[in-house]
C-alpha cells in the first residue's frame, strides 16, 4: 500500500490529463472512451434506524459530486437512476440529453419488446429518424426530362453568336459549335452509330474534345474518354472491356490503342476514325451542319440512356467502367443552375460569364465546368502547360476575368502560393474546390475571403459528379454539405440503420444521380447498389465506403474511408489494383501498398517481398509498373523487404514499414556547371535529400506533379525560368540545365560534363507521363 501511495502521488502533477491523452502518450492507440460504473455501495439500513430512534442521528437525504475524465462515463444507481456524466470540452449540454434521450428510448424498446432481436431495436426516436431519412434530404424537385443536346441546343438558341469555347487563341461561338458537332454527329450516325452504342475519345486536349463530346451525344451514343498519356495496355484493357462501335482519334494518337491506322480494317479494333484524316475530315465537312434529330437516328434518344462510360480504380485490381445516364446529368445540371449559375450571375450583372477547365476529360469532374457551357456561358479549355504550372494558372484566371473555376484543394494551396488570394482576397466570384478533402486550415482561409463565394463539391463517379454541395462560408470547419436537387443520402450502420447526429456512419447515396451500375461487372455492381429500405418504389442505394457524420443542423461532415481507398490530388486509388499489378511482377512474391505523407506531400509507396533466388532493382520494379499503370496509379517509391512486418494477429503492421530512402536512389555523377548545380540543389532541397546527382531521375526519387510545382518554385526564387511542363520532360538535372535561363536571360551555355557510367534514365518507359493536370 505504501509502493501505491507513492506511486500515485507521482502521478498527482498528470491528474489533469484525460485518459485519451495518457493513451496518446503512451502510444496505446484508443482503446476506449465510455465508461459505465454500477454503483451499489453498502448501506447499512438497521444501524441507521437504530441511530434514528436513539436521536442522534437522522438521514435528510444523500447526494454526491463526482468528475470524470472519460468523455463520457454512465453511472447505473440501484433504484432506478441513471447518472450520464460527460467532459464539457467534448461534448455539450445538448449533446447530452440527446445521448441520454437516445438510451432511454432504446431501453424503453427493450423493456416494450423484450423478445426483439437486437438488431432490429432502433436506437432513434421516430422523430429524430424522421429528421434524417426525411427532413435532412431535400423535398423533390421536379425538372424537365431532358437530354444533353437538349440543353445545349436551348443555350445555342439564345445567342449562337456568344462564345462558347476558347481553347488558346482559338474561340468559337455556340454556333459553331453547333455546325461541328452536327457535322460530326451525322458521320457517327452514317457509320451505324446510335443509343446504347459506345465511341470511344483519344484525342489532344482542345476544343475538339468538347465539340466530340456533343456530337457522339447528338449521335444517340455514350463516350467513353481515352487518355493518350495512358500506357498502352490501360488503353488496350479499356477497349476491349468496354467494346466501343467506333474509336475517334488523331492521326499521331491512332497507333497508341493496337495496330496502326494502315493494318486492315479487321484486324483492328474498334473501328478507327482520325478525325484529322483529309479523308474523313473532308467527308465530315459535307454533312449537314443542322443537328440532328430522333427522325435521324438510328432509335430515339432517351433521358435513360447512358451519356459516358469513365472508368475508376478497381479493388479487385480490374478498373471498372461507370455508367452514367442523360437523366443524371441533367438533374445536376438543373439543380447547379439554381444553386450555383443564376446566383453568380445575379450577383455579378453578367449574363455571360467565363469558366476555366483544368480537370482531365478522363475524370467525372470535367462536367464540372462543362456544365455551364450548357447554361450558355463560355469554357476555357487551359493546355497543359497552363494546368501544371500554378504561376501560369493563376495568370490565366486573372488576365482572362475567370468567373469560375474547380480544382483539388492540393492544387489551390498552389494557387494561393502564386498570388491567387493574395492581400486576402481573391478575384473569381465562384472558387469550387473538390476530388479530395480540404484541410481545416486552408478552409479557415477560404472562409474569410470578402466577395467570393467557396463551395466545396462532393461525389463519386458513381454519383454524377457532385452529390453534395457545401458553402465554405456557412462552417468553421469542413464539411462537403448537402444534396443537390432530387438526390438523398443516409449515413448506416452496418444493418443499414440510420446513425444519430454526431455518429459516424457510412454513406449511401439515393436518388438522380445513382449510375446505371459498372458496365459487364452484374456482381460488382449488386454488392455496391443495394435495395433502398427507406423506398417504396424499388429504388436503390449506393454504397461509397465513405464515413460521415451529420451535423446538429443536417450538414454532412466527411470523416475518411471504411477500407484502403485513398484520394491523391483528386483521384480516387485502390490500393488493390497497384497490388496486382506488382503481384504479377516475376521477381516479386508478395506486395502491399500504402499511402504514406511526408514533408506535407501525399505519395503511393509499393512494399514487396522478393522471390526466392531473385534481386530485383527497386528502380527497375517501378519503371515496369509505370509501364503499365497510369501516373496516378504509379507509387513514388518501391521498398524491398524480406519479410513484411506482421502484428500479434497476424496482420500487417503498417506502422512498422519503414519510410522510403530515396536518398540511397541517388547515385548521378557530381554537377557541372552553374545551372547543373542549381538544379541538383533545388531537387535535393524539395524533396528532402541530402544530395541529387546530375544524372539521377527526379520522378524516381519521389518527385511527383506537386514537388514539381514546388521545384519550379525553388528555382524562380533564386532567379532561373523554369516551368513544370520541362520538369516533366526532362526529368533530370543534366537533361534540365541546358534549357535553363536567367529571368530575361538566354539559355545558360553548358559546360562539358564526365560521360556517366549509368544514367538513371527514364523510370516510367515511353508509354506513361506523369499525371497532369489540376485533378492530377
Amino acid at each position: 500500500m505504501a509502493r501505491l501511495q507513492q506511486e500515485q502521488a507521482r502521478l498527482s502533477a498528470h491528474q489533469h490529463l484525460g485518459l485519451a491523452d495518457v493513451q496518446r502518450l503512451t502510444g496505446a492507440g484508443e482503446l476506449f472512451d465510455t465508461l459505465m460504473v454500477f454503483e451499489n455501495y453498502f448501506i447499512d439500513g438497521e444501524g441507521l434506524r437504530r441511530a434514528e430512534r436513539s436521536g442522534e442521528l437522522a438521514v435528510t437525504g444523500s447526494d454526491q459530486t463526482d468528475a470524470t475524465h472519460y468523455p463520457l462515463t454512465l453511472v447505473v444507481v440501484p433504484g432506478g437512476h441513471l447518472i450520464l456524466e460527460y467532459r464539457p470540452d467534448l461534448f455539450g449540454p445538448e449533446q447530452a440529453a440527446a445521448l441520454v434521450r437516445r438510451l432511454t428510448h432504446l431501453l424503453t424498446e427493450l423493456g416494450n419488446r423484450p423478445d426483439t432481436p437486437v438488431h432490429r431495436l432502433q436506437a432513434l426516436a421516430p422523430e429524430e429518424r424522421h429528421r434524417v431519412l426525411t427532413d435532412w434530404n431535400p423535398a423533390p424537385r421536379p425538372h424537365p426530362e431532358q437530354t444533353l443536346p437538349q440543353l445545349f441546343a436551348e443555350a445555342a438558341a439564345r445567342d449562337p453568336e456568344a462564345p462558347a469555347v476558347v481553347c488558346g487563341e482559338r474561340t468559337l461561338t455556340f454556333g459553331e459549335v453547333t455546325a461541328r458537332a452536327a457535322r460530326l454527329a451525322r458521320e457517327l450516325i452514317d457509320r451505324g452509330v446510335g443509343a446504347e452504342d459506345l465511341v470511344a475519345l483519344m484525342l489532344p486536349r482542345t476544343e475538339e474534345m468538347l465539340i466530340s463530346i456533343l456530337a457522339v451525344h447528338q449521335a444517340g451514343a455514350a463516350y467513353l474518354p481515352l487518355d493518350p498519356d495512358y500506357p498502352a495496355a490501360r488503353l488496350a484493357f479499356m477497349l476491349e472491356d468496354a467494346s466501343p462501335a467506333l474509336l475517334l482519334t488523331t492521326t499521331a494518337l491512332t497507333g497508341r490503342t493496337g495496330p496502326p491506322a494502315t493494318a486492315p480494317q479487321d484486324e483492328r479494333h474498334p473501328v478507327t476514325m482520325a478525325l484529322d484524316d483529309p479523308g474523313i475530315a473532308a467527308a465530315i465537312a459535307g454533312r449537314s451542319s443542322r443537328p440532328p434529330t430522333d427522325s435521324d437516328r438510328s432509335s430515339p434518344l432517351r433521358p435513360e440512356n447512358p451519356a459516358y462510360l469513365i472508368y475508376t480504380s478497381g479493388s479487385t485490381g480490374t478498373p471498372k467502367g461507370v455508367v452514367i445516364t442523360h437523366r443524371g446529368v441533367a438533374n445536376l445540371f438543373h439543380s447547379h443552375r439554381r444553386a450555383l449559375y443564376e446566383p453568380v450571375v445575379e450577383r455579378t450583372g453578367r449574363s455571360r460569364l467565363h469558366v476555366g477547365h483544368a480537370w482531365s476529360f478522363s475524370f467525372d469532374a470535367s462536367w464540372q465546368p462543362q456544365l455551364w457551357m450548357y447554361h450558355g456561358h463560355c469554357v476555357h479549355v487551359l493546355a497543359e502547360d497552363i494546368q501544371r504550372d500554378p504561376e501560369q494558372l493563376h495568370g490565366y484566371l486573372r488576365d482572362h476575368a475567370i468567373d469560375f473555376i474547380e480544382v483539388a484543394p492540393s492544387v489551390l494551396a498552389q494557387l494561393e502560393q502564386a498570388g491567387l488570394t493574395e492581400g486576402g482576397s481573391c478575384p473569381l466570384p465562384l472558387l469550387g474546390v473538390g476530388g479530395e478533402a480540404v484541410p481545416d486550415s486552408q478552409w479557415a482561409r477560404l472562409r474569410e475571403l470578402p466577395g467570393t463565394d467557396v463551395v466545396n463539391l462532393y461525389g463519386p463517379t458513381e454519383g454524377t459528379v457532385d452529390a453534395l454541395v457545401a458553402h465554405v462560408r456557412d462552417s468553421e470547419s469542413q464539411l462537403i454539405g448537402r444534396p443537390v436537387d432530387n438526390a438523398r443520402v443516409h449515413l448506416l450502420d452496418a444493418g443499414l440503420r440510420p446513425v444519430p447526429p454526431g455518429v459516424a456512419g457510412e454513406m449511401y447515396l439515393a436518388g438522380a444521380g445513382l449510375a446505371r451500375g459498372y458496365r459487364g461487372r452484374s456482381a460488382l455492381t449488386a454488392e455496391r447498389f443495394v435495395a433502398d429500405p427507406f423506398a417504396a418504389d424499388g429504388s436503390r442505394l449506393y454504397r461509397t465506403g465513405d464515413l460521415a457524420r451529420w451535423t446538429d443542423d443536417g450538414a454532412v461532415e466527411f470523416l475518411g474511408r471504411v477500407d484502403d481507398q485513398v484520394k491523391i490530388r483528386g483521384f480516387r486509388i485502390e490500393p488493390g489494383e497497384i497490388e496486382t499489378a506488382a503481384a504479377a511482377h516475376p521477381d516479386l512474391a508478395r506486395a502491399v501498398v500504402t499511402a504514406r505523407e511526408d514533408g506535407g506531400v501525399r505519395r503511393l509507396v509499393v512494399y514487396a517481398v522478393p522471390r526466392p533466388g531473385t534481386a530485383p532493382d527497386p528502380v527497375e520494379v517501378r519503371a515496369w509498373l509505370a509501364g503499365r499503370l497510369p501516373g496516378h496509379l504509379v507509387p513514388a517509391a518501391v521498398v524491398l523487404l524480406d519479410a513484411l512486418p506482421m502484428t500479434a494477429n497476424a496482420k500487417l503492421d503498417r506502422d512498422r514499414l519503414p519510410a522510403p530512402d530515396f536518398g540511397a536512389a541517388a547515385r548521378g555523377r557530381e554537377p557541372v556547371g552553374e545551372a547543373e548545380s542549381a538544379v541538383c540543389a533545388a531537387m535535393a532541397q524539395v524533396l528532402a535529400l541530402p544530395r541529387i546527382g546530375a544524372d539521377d531521375d527526379f520522378f524516381a526519387l519521389g518527385g511527383d506533379s506537386i514537388v514539381t510545382v514546388r521545384l519550379a518554385g525553388a528555382l524562380r526564387s533564386e532567379g532561373w525560368e523554369v516551368s513544370p511542363k520541362e520538369v516533366f520532360q526532362r526529368r533530370t538535372a543534366a537533361a534540365l540545365a541546358p534549357g535553363l535561363r536567367r529571368r530575361g536571360g538566354d539559355p545558360v551555355r553548358p559546360e562539358r560534363a564526365p560521360a556517366a557510367a549509368g544514367g538513371a534514365g527514364t523510370d516510367n518507359g515511353p508509354d506513361t507521363a506523369p499525371e497532369t493536370g489540376a485533378g492530377a
